[in-house]
């Protein structure tokens, strides 16, 4: 066992100039990534030594994951293996710094110096994705690319590495749908895909793994999803999780949100800061999300009308002192995840989700979660099925056609007339004679009438603060939706979050 991992988001360090100032986790609003299901591969650069069997293993993980979810644009991954001399991370360093610093004038001195460091002098591995965003994109703070670091243990091996790569790439995906979005949407949406993705796992990789037992035993912190969640809901503390720590994620004592600063969370090793409300309760609010739905999790992730197709970026946020939790009703996450799962609003998806997860006062039992999580059988049928959505994006603040969601889809053309079969005559019946054309009127053309003169419209004046103004979602395109199939009978560069 790891003495420490380092894995997921890095916080993001807001550019304050024309962006409102920052703070080391500022809400990510908009992206300058896209995502495309034809999208090219992200490139791969490494420390001269680092293996060639996990570099295989991270780069067929990668390509399983792009085949579902689609390709994000602007992604690099950075390979760094442990105890090798300086001459290897020569390059890889440079490569690091022109991608995440590339004004070379304003680079800092010493970029690269920590990353190489920390794989040179091994202590502690990191798997991990970060942001760029070295500007402000139409005066907003804007996600430019989404790097991602591999700093793998000695001892990990090539399924290790499998598993963590799915969960990496899909929040470099996620990156490029806009936000301010919750931590467990972000960790809890990668926790889950990598339970989609271990249905189809190769063997070599130590696949498959099936959707349920994913949940029972994998998630990536043993014991497994589902004894986590139950786990912290049988607390004696136990409050409402998610409802209210799972939105928004301290930055170590820097930024702390507001309810945590008076009701901060559990210390004890055992609750892993948090981590079992936005991975594990995370993972399981996404199913419980797709089982309201009665839809699945090919349209939770693909489809123009599931959560994160239909996300459209909430601009109107402070990055200095907002949170994700700030983006009110009817806006952004929260009304892509109340559209998508039935609901009116998210306070009233949480209320629900609560009540499941802590029945009368008690906890939900095993049994009651597999009982609502997609069959193995479909799930694994849709994650072997390849995206096909409309590519999308880039989402900032003065891209309003690519906000305006999937395009709608192609009208099906009205198929012409068929003309009524002649009838055969019976043998012996003199032939039917053949219709005599009635004369046809001749009239003059109709003259077109001139077109009217328009009359120019001023522009909408802007008003302070407000959110950019989005264009509605276009009608849903069905394109990537799969049929459900219900088990009855089973009825992530400054900061890293530390995970013992």
């Amino acid at each position: 066992m790891h003495f420490a991992v380092w894995l997921g988001l890095f916080p993001h360090v807001a550019n304050a100039a024309g962006c409102n100032g920052g703070k080391c986790n500022a809400p990510t609003t908009y992206t300058a990534m896209s995502i495309d299901p034809a999208g090219a591969a992200p490139e791969f650069v490494k420390s001269t030594g680092f293996s060639a069997v996990l570099e295989t293993a991270i780069k067929g993980s990668v390509n399983t994951v792009r085949n579902f979810l689609g390709s994000a644009s602007g992604n690099k991954f950075f390979l760094y293996g442990a105890n090798e001399a300086d001459v290897n991370y020569a390059a890889l360093t440079t490569a690091w710094c022109d991608y995440t610093q590339p004004d070379a004038a304003s680079r800092s001195s010493d970029c690269g110096t920590y990353e190489k460091d920390a794989a040179k002098n091994y202590q502690f591995p990191a798997y991990m994705v970060s942001g760029r965003n070295s500007a402000c994109t139409c005066n907003d703070y804007t996600v430019e690319v989404a790097p991602v670091l591999f700093r793998p243990d000695p001892s990990d091996t090539a399924s290790s590495l499998w598993e963590l790569t799915s969960h990496e790439y899909t929040h470099a995906v996620q990156k490029a749908f806009g936000g301010p979005m919750p931590a467990w949407l972000m960790e809890g949406g990668a926790v889950h895909m990598q339970c989609v993705m271990g249905t189809i796992r190769p063997a070599q990789y130590g696949g498959p793994v099936a959707y349920s037992e994913c949940f029972k035993t994998g998630g990536g912190r043993s014991p497994g999803i589902i004894p986590n969640v139950v786990g912290i809901y049988s607390r004696s503390d136990a409050v409402n999780w998610l409802t209210l720590y799972g939105a928004d994620r301290a930055c170590g004592t820097e930024a702390v949100p507001p309810y945590q600063q008076s009701n901060p969370l559990p210390t004890d090793s055992a609750f892993r800061e948090g981590d079992y409300i936005f991975y594990d309760t995370g993972a399981l609010a996404i199913a419980f999300a797709i089982h309201k739905s009665n839809r699945t999790s090919s349209d939770f992730w693909r489809n123009c009308s599931g959560f994160w197709h239909a996300h459209q970026p909430y601009g109107n946020i402070d990055y200095s002192t907002g949170w994700e939790s700030d983006v009110p009703e009817g806006q952004g996450w929260r009304k892509a995840l109340a559209d998508f799962s039935g609901y009116a609003t998210v306070a009233a998806f949480y209320s629900d989700f609560e009540s499941f997860v802590r029945p009368n006062g008690g906890v939900v039992s095993e049994a009651a979660v597999l009982a609502i999580l997609e069959s193995d059988a479909s799930i694994a049928t849709q994650a072997a099925s390849a995206a096909s959505f409309a590519a999308r994006g880039p989402l900032t603040s003065c891209s309003s056609a690519a906000q305006a969601g999937c395009p709608a889809p192609a009208p099906t053309p009205t198929p012409a007339p068929v003309p009524a079969p002649t009838p055969t005559p019976a043998p012996g019946s003199p032939p039917t004679p053949a219709p005599t054309p009635s004369p046809t009127p001749t009239s003059p053309p109709t003259p077109a009438p001139a077109p009217p003169t328009p009359t120019p419209m001023p522009p909408p004046t802007p008003t302070p603060g407000a959110s950019p103004t989005l264009a509605p979602p276009s009608v849903p395109g069905n394109t990537d939706s799969a049929v459900k199939a219900v088990d009855i009978a089973g009825a992530l560069a400054a900061v890293a979050i530390a995970i013992l």
